[in-house]
């Protein structure tokens, strides 16, 4: 709420306490005025004083204390809540019981002790209707201003802190048949009292009859008029929120909430109406979340195609391109043998054979990677597939500098060379591209970690075997993007870690980066599938992959593969002798 507001939210509370010597000198001035001694007010403004002013805003500000230290930022919001849901009841409880003693003084013991009044039957009964008029009129018209008070700030509490107080129990039923009961048929008792019951002149004061009347009539038509004026603009504020509510939902706004302006049945329809234009809200993002994994099967589905028809086109030309190279392999092997060492053109025909033993390894791996069964692995060690592969990737990643910091002990590993060396080269390849041609360090180390239990069930919640779920973490500002795929179980790994000095990436980007197709290089740079390539070879081998990112800080690729179960001790030793690949 704003600053300025809180002093005008707690004046119009106290004003609806200090109704209570309003209307009293209101109806007394009248009453003096009528009877021509103006002068007589003066002796009732002590007893207003204590009882009407001072107790009464003293109680009021117990009672409203919660919801003061609130609007000033020193309560609680549940206290404030609390309090101004209970507020109207028991602050006219408040206002009933220093009415009665004001009366009590005013009517009862102010006439008998200081102005020595007699107490014959007449004055006893005109007192006690007079001190019964005043112990209804006041209370009621303060509850009216009070329930208008408790309007307002519910309206502000909803509106500037998002605080909604219970509807209440009270009803619009019950406030009418008080209106009319209070408001209407006390004053006609109290006149009734007076015309039967009463001699035409007043015992105590000398005035007419008709002064004492017309004074009862004004007080409660005050009272009545306020009351009235209360209920009507509390129905009309809680109908028209409803109505422009339920605007905003046929509009499609289904966010829209309204205040619970009233405790009777008006708040409990807008409680009501919250709570649908909530399910209505959940309708939608249930919806809404049903249509877009609608559109991702559809677009999975769809790349699908589009990868088995590559698949397929593929494989057709690599398995005619293999045939192809079998048949220059054939003539080669008979050129060969027909040549002696001694002719120049034998070292001619051996370079041939060997470019094209290089082309059917090269068909070999589109074959294996367009094939959905898993190639055939083998023990190796993925420190000598590194090496080999940072041999001959140094000259090709200029002018950026790649550095290997390889393991101390041997990584054994299950697996395939050549998938292993795509890998590598695809990394190496990718952080060379992120730094677009210029100077920079790529790092390259090895490890072997214990991956455990918790690391293991993490790592293992964030895929399938059907479709790897990117698990994408947004990091903070200056804080690393991340993600992790992959399938772990408890154990000793290798872990593979590529860092370098490029460009980064953010969250979005981080996203979809294993997605076929899918790139940020130029039309030319790149297909869009080595990281999807990548990826399937790494779940290929039971491992996983981690991404660490950040934009104009660079990425950092880790690949966990599990160390060969089938090692012993003693193989372990030896490691050095098992193939590169």
């Amino acid at each position: 709420m704003p600053a300025a507001s809180i002093p005008a939210m707690t004046l119009r509370y106290y004003l609806a306490l200090l109704s209570l010597p309003a209307l009293d000198l209101l109806l007394s001035g009248a009453f003096v005025l009528l009877a021509g001694m103006p002068g007589a007010l003066i002796y009732r403004l002590p007893e207003v004083s204590v009882f009407l002013v001072a107790m009464n805003l003293l109680g009021g500000w117990w009672l409203h204390r919660p919801i003061g230290a609130f609007l000033a930022g020193r309560g609680r919001a549940d206290e404030a809540l609390a309090a101004l849901e209970h507020l109207p009841r028991r602050a006219t409880h408040w206002c009933l019981a220093v009415t009665v003693l004001f009366s009590l003084s005013a009517f009862l013991v102010t006439p008998v002790l200081l102005h020595d009044v007699s107490l014959s039957g007449d004055s006893v009964l005109l007192l006690v209707s007079r001190a019964f008029t005043w112990c209804v009129l006041l209370p009621y018209t303060a509850y009216f201003l009070l329930q208008d008070y408790v309007r307002h700030l519910r309206r502000h509490f909803f509106r500037d802190y998002g605080l909604a107080a219970a509807p209440g129990q009270a009803t619009l039923g019950g406030k009418m048949i008080l209106i009319a009961a209070l408001g209407i048929l006390v004053p006609i008792l109290s006149l009734s009292v007076n015309l039967l019951f009463l001699p035409d002149v007043s015992p105590l004061t000398g005035q007419p009859r008709e002064t004492i009347m017309a004074v009862t009539l004004l007080g409660s038509t005050v009272a009545f008029t306020i009351a009235l004026r209360a209920i009507l603009l509390s129905v009309h504020q809680s109908l028209g929120s409803l109505t422009e509510g339920m605007k905003r939902i046929q509009a499609g706004d289904f966010e829209t909430r309204i205040p619970i302006e009233s405790d009777d049945e008006l708040g409990q329809l807008a409680d009501s109406f919250n709570g649908l234009a909530g399910a209505l809200k959940e309708s939608q993002d249930e919806a809404e979340q049903q249509q877009e994994q609608r559109q991702k099967a559809d677009r999975l589905f769809h790349e699908a195609q589009k990868r088995d028809a590559v698949g397929r086109m593929a494989a057709g030309i690599a398995h005619d391109f293999n045939n192809i190279l079998g048949v220059i392999l054939g003539y080669g092997d008979l050129l060969k043998d027909s040549l002696s060492r001694d002719e120049p053109n034998s070292r001619n025909v051996e370079a041939i054979l060997k470019a094209a033993e290089k082309g059917q390894t090269l068909i070999g791996r589109i074959m294996t990677f367009t094939r959905s069964d898993s190639s055939a692995h083998q023990v190796l060690d993925l420190r000598a597939v590194a090496s080999e592969t940072v041999e001959w990737l140094r000259v090709t990643l200029a002018p950026a500098e790649l550095e290997m910091k390889t393991a101390t002990r041997p990584l054994p590993v299950e697996g395939d060379a050549i998938e292993l060396h795509q890998v590598l080269a695809n990394l190496c390849v990718n952080a060379a591209q992120a730094m677009k041609a210029q100077p920079g360090r790529i790092v390259l180390d090895m490890e072997e970690v214990r991956i455990d239990g918790g690391r293991a069930e993490g790592l293992r919640d964030y895929g399938s075997r059907e479709e790897p779920t990117r698990l994408v973490e947004s990091g903070q500002a200056g804080e690393a993007n991340r993600t992790w795929i992959g399938l772990l179980a408890p154990g000793p790994h290798a872990r593979l870690r590529v860092t370098d000095q490029g460009t980064g990436m953010d969250a979005e980007t981080l996203q979809q980066i294993f997605e076929p197709y899918f790139t940020t290089k130029q039309v030319g740079e790149g297909t869009g599938l080595g990281l999807a390539a990548l990826l399937g070879i790494i779940l290929d081998h039971k491992g996983a992959v981690t991404v660490s990112t950040l934009p104009d800080h660079g990425t950092t690729f880790e690949i966990y593969l599990p160390l060969s179960e089938v090692c012993t001790a003693a193989e372990e030793t030896s490691m050095e002798s098992l193939p590169a690949g």
